[in-house]
């Protein structure tokens, strides 16, 4: 949760930089009010089932979630560098798991013939 200095909640500082609506206010609710508020238990429970992009400021999110491999890697290497190299590890864990059919060029059938000029004013 991000709270601003008017007291303002919104469920996360994304939500917050990406213009998104709050979810309650600290000067008229308690924390755990807004916490269990319909709206932020609505954002987990879509979170949780992998729908995340179903709302609107997640679907436009660009921070990375932790996972086990941000986890790991902040514990050996600076977490910024962590960060910007996670979505190659992502990337290669993503391709890893598509049949290489998909991953290796087509290749040329010695029946196929070259690729020729075709000269429109000769018709």
């Amino acid at each position: 949760m991000y709270v601003k200095q008017n007291g303002d909640v919104y469920p996360c500082c994304q939500s917050y930089t990406l213009d998104g609506g709050p979810v309650g206010n600290v000067g008229t609710e308690s924390l755990p009010e807004i916490w269990n508020s319909d709206a932020m238990r609505g954002m987990r429970e879509l979170h949780v089932s992998g729908r995340a992009g179903e709302i609107d400021v997640c679907a436009r999110c660009c921070t990375t979630i932790p996972s086990g491999a941000l986890v790991a890697g902040s514990l050996l290497l600076h977490g910024r560098t962590v960060r910007k190299l996670l979505p190659w590890v992502e990337r290669l864990v993503y391709f890893s798991k598509l049949p290489r059919s998909l991953l290796t060029p087509p290749r040329k059938n010695a029946s196929e013939s070259e690729l020729v000029q075709i000269d429109a004013a000769r018709k």
